[in-house]
């Protein structure tokens, strides 16, 4: 009889444990999405500074062609 009587403090512990793990992963989940979207937004800046650049590339380029 005196086992049952541990059951309840484990019982608790092991709640609190799965708890603990449980809002680790979704604080893990959640810094993943945030640095996701961190390189999506890296990865559009470059691609526009890409862009300009090259349109600027091009706008410059554009007095030394030859006129048909």
């Amino acid at each position: 009889m005196g086992w049952l009587s541990a059951l309840g403090p484990i019982a608790k512990l092991a709640s609190k444990v799965f708890g603990f793990m449980l809002m680790r992963k979704a604080v893990q989940a959640d810094v993943m999405k945030e640095q996701l979207d961190d390189i999506r937004v890296a990865d559009e800046v470059k691609k526009k500074i890409n862009a300009t650049t090259a349109s600027a590339k091009r706008s410059k380029l554009r007095k030394y062609r030859k006129r048909k």
